[in-house]
């Protein structure tokens, strides 16, 4: 999904990603016992805050990933985001260590955030969630959800990067 968004203007990505917000929180709003109007008026509120932060964060992200893989055309930049990430790897020189680049710079942000402080959030939000849907209703235990991903990316993406890492600076048959 994120290869697709990357040529999309800012307010797709915006409205993307503020709509899923907003609706899974429009849930929660309805849930409480809010009206049909002030859950639409609060989801339309939550997306917009939502989806704006999100779409420049987006868009900082692509440029990010463009300057770390160079000056080359969008086509290979494609390539070679993809090729960072999986599938094959590619045997064109050029996508292949743009590829690389990308790589180690996402391992670099995927250690960005401490372990303490990953685990302690996914602990808080993962107790957050339990004691309200005991206190309240077992609907906030799909904010459990939230831990499993934030533990998933810490433990699988940089093992994920760096297995990449290895791969696309192996050589390959072009190279001997």
């Amino acid at each position: 999904m994120r290869n697709n968004l990357s040529a999309a203007p800012k307010w797709v990505v915006a409205l993307i990603m503020g709509t899923g917000f907003g609706a899974g929180m429009g849930i929660f709003i309805k849930n409480d016992g809010s009206s049909w109007a002030e859950t639409l008026v609060s989801g339309l509120i939550l997306s917009v805050a939502f989806g704006i932060p999100m779409a420049f964060l987006f868009d900082k992200e692509q440029r990010q990933m463009r300057a770390v893989a160079g000056d080359i055309p969008t086509e290979t930049w494609k390539s070679a985001y993809r090729a960072a990430a999986s599938g094959p790897i590619p045997e064109d020189p050029e996508v292949r260590a743009a590829a690389l680049r990308i790589a180690t710079h996402q391992l670099r942000q995927d250690g960005q955030m401490p372990r303490p402080v990953r685990i302690g959030t996914a602990l808080l939000v993962l107790t957050a969630s339990v004691i309200q849907s005991v206190a309240d209703s077992p609907w906030y235990l799909l904010f459990a959800v939230a831990p499993v991903f934030i533990l998933v990316s810490h433990l699988y993406l940089p093992r994920r990067s760096l297995r990449r890492i290895e791969l696309l600076s192996e050589p390959t048959a072009r190279d001997h």
